[in-house]
């Protein structure tokens, strides 16, 4: 009879146990997705470069930025996509970083006399023509 209730309290004690580590598993798990997937997050804005020389700044500029993971910015098109650690910087970070060297990114307006050191081509209504090692 002994031997039948120590075995029994057994058995309660493991299926105890298991349902325990099952629900601590399970919160583990969404506590990482939690974690790891909410926090990047991607953005695309404008920036008013217009040749290679500003798609090199302007792209280094944001890469520079802790938690910002990547940044294409399209010549074309003038946006520049970007995708970053949210719990590091924000979209506005990256912006105002943006505007610091002298261009205008997404509202934030670029610093004038960052933008007056520009070449001439790297100024808003800029041309190719305007400096040979643009490209």
């Amino acid at each position: 009879m002994k031997r039948l209730i120590s075995l029994s309290l057994a058995g309660l004690m493991l299926i105890g146990f298991a349902g325990v580590g099952a629900k601590a598993n399970e919160s583990q798990k969404v506590n990482f997705e939690q974690t790891i997937g909410a926090k990047d997050k991607s953005a695309t804005f404008k920036v008013n470069g217009v040749c290679g020389m500003c798609k090199k700044k302007i792209e280094s500029t944001a890469k520079g930025i802790a938690g910002v993971k990547t940044a294409v910015w399209d010549k074309e098109t003038k946006d520049l996509k970007v995708t970053f650690d949210s719990k590091k910087t924000s979209e506005k970070k990256i912006q105002e970083a943006i505007a610091k060297i002298g261009y205008n990114a997404g509202n934030v307006k670029a610093d004038k006399d960052a933008m007056a050191k520009l070449p001439a081509c790297c100024k808003e209504g800029g041309k190719h023509s305007d400096h040979k090692a643009c490209d």
